[in-house]
């Protein structure tokens, strides 16, 4: 298939150029002077029988004109005449002898972005009135996109025609002399064959839009927006977007070649970077591209902020992108990726079109019905390789999605057979942790008994005389840490088990000084400061047994780890009850917790500081934590050694 690719391009190109030249010579035809007879219907002003005078002082009137020397009228020196000295106004000059019957004849501008243009024939005093693109399209005699000037009835005699030019911008003047009824015919078939043209394209325009919408990809859009552009260049550059879009705003004419012109080689370059994945495949490409936009941007700014047209020269730069993408697409092609042969085909074409006409703008070739539409009958070629480029890419989507869907689906099915397992997972975990937590319950609530008995032998021991007073004080200490450790266990397991919360409602200065009350050791102590601060008293309504629970653990937490190298040992708690509930901060000037034990603090049976208490069973700040949670709170804290400790908790008012 590639051999076929590369021998199908040798073959084309070479005939391209090869018509090229023979309808550019045979175009090239020269004479001195044009006779008009009964069979001729169109005769081209070329260079061979044609002089122009450059009045760049503008100061020579439709009147005077007769008297400027022969001398002074000089032939082009290309194909096409150009206005090389956009402040200059142009004379071109030709002479005619009409030796037809009853013949009406017309005089055409292809180009109709020209400021200005009259026809002068001094010998019949004719002198049309002033035709160009800064004059509103509804004032020309004849509605057609083209400038067109109908010529009063000319003799036998040989007569010189003047066509007076001016315009602010380098452009090529081209002109035709037309019979009329052939003109009206040439007019309607050109019409039709443009409205077939934009037709198509505009058609694959809206085709490719609804891909977008359908597959989400990024080519179809850009592949849209240029397309979209291309038709608005066109219809710019054949005049059709003055005559249908903007007829009476002809200052938009200034502009719009220079914007349509960029924006379709802008949406280009995306289009070309998406669907050749430029970005992935070919770094170095992909950073042309880059700095090509953002220099063609600067460019186009440059372009409309100070009024310079860049002319043809800007063709150079907009040729890159296009080559760019071509070689990227050879390189492509020769990984053996079958989505891309249609856009080499395409880019063939429309790189061969594009040639013709640069080269027609640069006045190599002349301009005429080959050159000019030559671009045309490119861009239809390269719409239909590219949106067979395109199809064939889609279909690779489609199969993708297939396989994607496939895969989809079974991933679904064993996702939802994990989702089982984990789901039965979960219900025996849940089972087992309802067990343990029975258990543990029990084994609490069982040990007390047996505790209490031992206590009280070891009571009746220490009453009897003779008996060794200091093992009965030994076992005593060790049923006590006993009897903290059941308790803590049994307020574990009551937390955990409770599924329902009960709301009251709470006096928080009442609550937090009955517990303090509850607790004499820490309140008499005259080395330890508890200092309350409260800020707002809105009642609170929650769960007191729960509340009573975290104040407790911290205040005793700080008691015990209490700094005995302080002169006054405190502890401050700041209480704010407001409507959406309850924040208390304690901060005390304790020992504080070590950096590296800062992360198991609110662990199961963790003690920061194990010579300092012996008795403590390490239970008290993880009661506090599920106390907290259990209530839908937060809680926080912040130690530094030696300094103290800053705990702060928030539960929500229940509702």
């Amino acid at each position: 298939m590639r051999s076929d690719l590369y021998n199908s391009l040798f073959k084309i190109i070479p005939i391209v150029f090869i018509w090229l030249y023979l309808f550019t010579n045979a175009s090239n035809a020269q004479t001195t002077l044009f006779e008009l007879k009964d069979n001729t219907q169109e005769v081209f002003i070329t260079k061979a029988v044609i002089g122009v005078f450059i009045d760049s002082s503008q100061r020579v009137s439709n009147n005077d004109i007769t008297n400027v020397p022969d001398a002074l009228f000089v032939p082009s020196n290309g194909h096409t005449i150009a206005n090389l000295y956009p402040k200059a106004t142009y004379w071109l000059k030709f002479k005619v002898v009409d030796n037809s019957v009853n013949k009406k004849w017309l005089i055409e501008s292809f180009n109709y972005r020209i400021n200005n243009i009259q026809i002068v024939i001094p010998s019949l005093k004719y002198t049309s009135k002033p035709m160009g693109d800064t004059f509103n399209f509804k004032d020309r005699d004849v509605k057609h996109k083209n400038f067109l000037f109908s010529l009063p009835p000319l003799s036998p005699y040989q007569q010189t025609i003047y066509i007076k030019v001016y315009s602010k911008q380098t452009t090529n003047l081209q002109f035709v002399l037309r019979e009329a009824n052939y003109f009206t015919s040439y007019a309607i078939y050109e019409y039709f064959l443009l409205g077939i043209f934009y037709g198509v394209i505009l058609m694959v325009a809206l085709y490719n839009l609804f891909l977008f919408f359908v597959f989400k990809r990024s080519p179809f859009i850009y592949y849209f927006a240029y397309i979209l552009s291309t038709i608005l260049y066109f219809m710019t550059n054949d005049g059709t977007c003055f005559h249908f879009l903007w007829p009476t705003h002809p200052s938009l004419n200034q502009y719009a070649f220079q914007i349509t012109h960029f924006l379709m080689v802008i949406f280009f370059c995306f289009y070309a970077k998406s669907f050749l994945q430029i970005d992935n495949l070919y770094p170095f490409i992909n950073k042309v591209f880059k700095w090509f936009v953002i220099i063609r941007i600067i460019l186009f700014l440059v372009s409309i902020t100070t009024g310079y047209f860049f002319g043809t020269h800007i063709l150079y730069i907009d040729y890159l992108p296009f080559v760019f993408a071509y070689v990227t697409a050879v390189l492509l092609y020769k990984k053996d990726k079958s989505n891309y042969m249609f856009f080499i085909i395409a880019f063939t074409i429309i790189f061969i079109c594009f040639t013709i006409n640069g080269l027609r703008l640069m006045r190599v070739i002349p301009s005429n019905l080959f050159s000019f539409y030559a671009i045309y009958v490119g861009v239809m070629f390269e719409m239909l390789f590219l949106t067979l480029g395109l199809s064939t890419k889609l279909n690779s989507i489609i199969k993708f999605g297939i396989l994607k869907d496939r895969v989809n689906k079974l991933l679904s099915n064993k996702l939802k057979d994990s989702s089982r397992a984990i789901s039965l997972q979960g219900s025996l975990i849940k089972e087992r942790e309802a067990e343990i937590e029975t258990l543990f319950y029990r084994l609490s609530h069982d040990i007390k008994g047996p505790l209490k008995s031992i206590k009280g032998l070891a009571l009746l021991g220490l009453m009897e005389e003779g008996s060794d007073k200091k093992y009965y004080d030994m076992i005593l200490e060790r049923l006590e840490h006993l009897n903290f450790m059941t308790d803590d266990f049994v307020e574990i397991s009551k937390i955990k088990k409770e599924t329902t919360l009960s709301k009251h409602p709470i006096n928080i200065r009442i609550f937090v000084k009955s517990i303090i009350a509850a607790l004499p050791q820490i309140e008499q102590d005259t080395d330890f400061n508890l200092i309350l601060t409260f800020e707002k008293e809105e009642t609170h309504f929650g769960e007191p047994e729960l509340l009573r629970t975290i104040f407790q653990n911290i205040i005793e937490n700080s008691y015990q780890y209490r700094n005995l190298n302080t002169t006054q040992s405190y502890l401050k708690i700041k209480i704010n009850s407001e409507l959406e509930g309850l924040t208390v901060i304690f901060e005390d000037n304790g020992i504080g917790v070590p950096e590296d034990l800062k992360k198991n603090i609110f662990q199961m049976f963790f003690r920061a500081n194990e010579t300092k208490d012996n008795t403590s069973t390490g239970l008290g700040l993880y009661i506090v934590k599920i106390a907290v949670e259990k209530m839908n709170g937060t809680i926080s804290f912040s130690s530094t050694l030696g300094i103290g400790t800053k705990f702060e908790i928030f539960v929500p008012k229940m509702k």
